[in-house]
């Protein structure tokens, strides 16, 4: 068995650079109403902030209870809600199954959660480098090295997302 994931590099500019990370989560709650004799069991959006670059390493939430949104909070609509970009999973989404592989060290960081946000650098083209696997605990691109704490509040942001696939064998297993 092996996981395929291919990882990619997206800059979203809603109405301009500066842009946020908002997470929308249908969260369960127990509420009382004035109109009922007993607390209902239902359930509230909860809005929440990605605030810096270390807590952006994100996976999709089970359920999809989870939204995920690229917005721009200075320039709200009419009715005052961001403007912006809802990223969705797709079937065939995952990240690599094996944390902490001996085979790949640091020379696939980026393939452990589905997607993570960064404040966009020059000096970031990429996620890896072809070579990474010369010397998989120092490689020449180490993606952990992107994630130094820096504030993600209307910023030029970056979205980095897997893409992937696993693969068994074909062959039934006989016990």
């Amino acid at each position: 068995m092996h996981d395929h994931v291919l990882n990619f590099k997206a800059d979203f500019d809603i109405l301009g650079t500066d842009n946020t990370m908002e997470l929308v989560t249908i969260t369960p709650v127990t509420e009382s109403y004035p109109w009922s004799d007993h607390p209902r069991n239902t359930m509230k959006l909860i809005r929440h902030e990605v605030a810096t670059e270390d807590e952006s390493r994100l996976n999709w939430a089970p359920n999809g209870q989870t939204q995920y949104r690229i917005v721009n909070k200075d320039k709200p609509n009419k009715y005052g809600e961001y403007r912006g970009y809802r990223i969705l999973p797709s079937q065939g989404t995952i990240h690599l199954a094996i944390n902490n592989s001996s085979n790949l060290g640091n020379a696939a960081n980026w393939a452990y959660q589905d997607l993570q946000i960064t404040k966009q650098k020059d000096t970031e083209p990429r996620s890896a480098h072809p070579q990474n696997g010369e010397d998989v605990y120092d490689p020449l691109v180490n993606f952990d090295r992107f994630f130094d704490g820096e504030s993600l509040d209307q910023e030029d942001l970056v979205l980095w997302f897997n893409l992937g696939m696993r693969k068994t064998t074909d062959k039934p297993l006989v016990l």
